[in-house]
């Protein structure tokens, strides 16, 4: 993904962008957003755990999901 973020900025291509990964670049005004006549729908997924036998690897990898989480959330309106 950051290899396709880098194309855009570079000139190189257009495309869908995820919103985190975009938007401090249509702040700043080095990419702009075009409105698109079929827009993608917003995704949504569930993640399904056994809290009690996650590991610390998986109790990290939560931890991150709720973090971007959080991110999402500023960055949506």
């Amino acid at each position: 993904m950051r290899d396709k973020f880098n194309a855009q900025l570079d000139g190189l291509g257009v495309g869908f962008l995820p919103r985190l990964i975009a938007q401090p670049a249509f702040q700043n005004g080095s990419l702009i957003k075009v409105a698109v006549a079929h827009p993608r729908p917003n995704a949504s997924f569930a993640l399904a755990f056994k809290a009690n036998d996650l590991g610390k690897a998986g109790q990290w990898f939560v931890e991150q999901l709720q973090r971007a989480a959080l991110l999402l959330a500023c960055f949506e309106k």
